[in-house]
C-alpha cells in the first residue's frame, strides 16, 4: 500500500496541517478520517448520526472482505495477508481511503492524491465498483456531504435520499447528548479502540 504524493486534501485542511497524514488516519479511524476529508468534526456530530455512519460503514467492510475472500482474481499475496485479522482490517481500511480520495471532488482527477497498492487489488472493491461506491454515496448522504464527490450516474444520490433515517438518528442523538456530555472525543475513542483490538 502506498501513501498518496498530495496527503492533505481535506475540505478545510488548513485546520489539521500539524496532524499528520490523512492517509495514515484512515488507517487507524476511518470513520472520524471521513469526516475530516468532508470539514465535519466528529465531535460535533450526534451520537445517533455517528452511531448510524459506523454500523453502515462496519457492514460494507464485511461485505467487501467476503468479496475479497471469493475473488477469483485476487492475487496469491493479498490471500496470505488476509489470513491474518489486523493486516485484513488494514486492507479494507485502505479500500475505503482510496474510494473516499478517488471520489472526493478535489482530488478525484489527481492521480497523485490516489493511494495506490501492488499488486493490484480486484475489482471488486476499485473505487469505482457498485459495493464501494455505494458505501461512499450513503456515508455522504447521511452526513448530507453529497456534493463533495463524483459518482457515477447510476449511483448519484441526494442528500434527502436517506432522511428518515437521519431524523431517527437525530432523535437518538438528542436523548444520548441530555445525558452525555457534549465534549465526547469521537477521535480518541476510535483510535483507543483501534489499540485495544491489536494489543498496544
Amino acid at each position: 500500500m502506498v501513501q498518496p504524493a498530495c496527503v492533505n486534501t481535506s475540505a478545510d485542511s488548513s485546520r489539521y496541517q500539524s496532524n499528520g497524514s490523512l492517509f495514515t488516519f484512515f488507517l487507524t479511524s476511518p470513520l472520524p478520517a471521513f469526516c475530516r476529508l468532508v470539514g465535519l468534526s466528529a465531535t460535533n456530530l450526534g451520537m445517533g448520526v455517528y452511531d448510524h455512519a459506523d454500523k453502515l460503514l462496519s457492514s460494507f467492510f464485511s461485505e467487501w472482505g467476503e468479496a475479497l475472500t471469493t475473488s477469483n482474481s485476487l492475487d496469491v499475496v493479498w490471500a496470505r495477508l488476509l489470513s491474518d485479522p489486523f493486516l485484513k482490517r488494514l486492507i479494507l481500511r485502505f479500500i475505503f481511503c482510496r474510494a473516499c480520495f478517488s471520489l472526493y471532488s478535489p482530488s478525484s482527477k489527481k492521480k497523485e492524491c490516489i493511494p495506490d497498492c501492488l499488486p493490484q487489488l480486484p475489482e471488486e472493491v476499485i473505487p469505482g465498483s457498485p459495493a464501494v461506491e455505494a458505501c461512499i454515496s450513503q456515508l455522504a448522504s447521511s452526513f448530507k456531504v453529497v456534493k463533495h464527490f463524483r459518482f457515477s450516474g447510476s449511483m448519484s444520490i441526494s442528500e434527502d435520499t436517506g432522511a428518515e433515517n437521519q431524523q431517527d438518528a437525530d432523535c437518538a442523538s438528542s436523548e444520548y447528548n441530555s445525558n452525555k456530555t457534549s465534549d465526547l472525543n469521537i477521535t480518541e475513542i476510535e483510535e483507543q479502540k483501534f489499540a485495544d483490538e491489536n494489543g498496544h
